[in-house]
This record gives structure tokens, sequence and C-alpha cells, in this order.
């Protein structure tokens, strides 16, 4: 989902489903419907702002979740990390300085240098990037988005839409699955068709799931299995319960 929103949303951390009617979080996938409203601690709150309130009670803000994700996603090193925590909190180049081990104001005063100007290249090539992708236009050339807890970021999720259709049309017949590949590729294309055939606003049992996967493949469970370990799906540890990722 982060891969799919835009920067004002990712600043909120949360969006609008307006289809299911529900605010999500973006960062654990927490719901909660419009037109509820939700009591904590004898407060009552709608549910937008029940969601404002979970974000900083679980995530503690979206700066804050944002700046501890890996640097594949956010391209920020350790230091650029710290640094912008502390400047968050309020805290002067000295005082920045000192926590980091009493460093120099200056070097402090250089990465905050650096950060901005970071700031400005991203700016521009998001205007850059959207201007190609308006210009190119074409579908086929798009790449698949897969969601922001896949436990793989390499060459293996670099695919195009046009690749996309070219594996579920080897794969597939109609609905039914018809061999499962091993290269991780073709897996990753197929296991999110058919994570794509659940509810992700629902809850299901082990049976549920089953029961869909069946309809699918005759190995079902080693699809289930899949499912989990590339995180298309999320299971209850004591595997009560299944949700698919959004």
């Amino acid at each position: 989902m982060l891969q799919q929103t835009s920067v004002e949303e990712l600043r909120k951390g949360y969006v609008y489903d307006g289809r299911a009617k529900k605010f999500v979080c973006l960062f654990c996938g927490a719901e909660y419907e419009k037109g509820i409203v939700y009591k904590k601690d004898d407060i009552l709150a709608d549910a937008e702002l029940t969601t404002e309130n979970h974000i900083r009670e679980a995530h503690g803000s979206s700066f804050a979740f944002l700046t501890g994700l890996d640097k594949q996603y956010n391209g920020l090193s350790a230091i650029q990390k710290e640094i912008l925590s502390l400047l968050y909190e309020g805290l002067p180049d000295a005082e920045i300085a000192a926590r980091l081990g009493n460093k120099a104001k200056s070097t402090v005063r250089n990465h905050r240098f650096i950060l901005r100007e970071k700031y400005k290249e991203a700016k521009i090539f998001m205007a850059i990037m959207e201007e190609l992708s308006e210009k190119r236009n074409s579908p086929e050339e798009e790449f698949v988005r897969f969601h922001a807890a896949l436990p793989v970021n390499d060459d293996r999720v670099k695919i195009t839409e046009k690749e996309k259709a070219e594996i579920m049309e080897k794969y597939f017949d109609g609905d039914q699955l018809i061999s499962f590949p091993k290269k991780q590729k073709r897996k990753l294309v197929l296991l999110q068709h058919i994570a794509e055939m659940f509810d992700s606003a629902k809850t299901y049992s082990e049976t549920e799931v089953n029961a869909v996967l069946k309809r699918v493949y005759e190995d079902y469970v080693t699809i289930r299995r899949y499912l989990i370990d590339y995180g298309f799906m999320d299971r209850r540890k004591d595997g009560t319960q299944y949700r698919v990722m959004a």
C-alpha cells in the first residue's frame, strides 16, 4: 500500500477505502469503518479520528514509521535517520551533535544540507517520472505492484504487466492453475493473482482458505504456505485466522 499512495496520504499514514467505506492504516492494515463511533478509555471518536489515534499509539507517528523503514524503501542511512529523528524533536544543531557522540556542529549542519538537497532532487525526480509516465502511457510497460511486505526486492519483482499477462496465460486455464512453477518471478505473479481471490476486508478460517485454494490447485497446501511465506497472507500463530494483505 505504501507504494500506491500519494505523498499526502503517506504523511497522514492512512487512506480511505471508498468501496469498503473504511479508513485503513498504511502501516499495519488496521481498519475503522466510517459511520461507527469507537470508544476507548471512555472517549468516543469517529472512524477517522480513531485511525489517527491508532497511528500515534501503535506507530508513534507517520514520520517515525517511514523513517524507520529499511534503506531500500526510504534511501536513508543510519546516521541520516538519527539526525532526522532528532530534528523532528526540534533539537538545535549543538544538542544533536552532542547526542551523536560530541560531533562538531558543522557535521550536523552538513548532514542537514545534504538532506535538503536530497529533498529538492526528489521533488524534481518525481515530476520527471510523472511526465514520463504520461508520455509513454503504455499499460503493458507498467511494472506490477506488489504489497510492501513482500520479502523480495531484486530483479525478481521487476515484472511488467505484459510479462504478467504472458505468465497468466501459460499457467492458468480459466480459474484453474495448471502447474506451479519453480522460478520465483512466475510464482509471485501467480500468488498475487490467487491472493486477489480473497476479500481483503474479511478474516478467514483455515477451512475457508483451503476451500478457495482447492478450487484453484490440487496441492492447495503448497499454495497456502507460499501465500504466507511471501506475505500475501497473514496468519495468526495458532493458525485460526487468515487475512489477505492489501
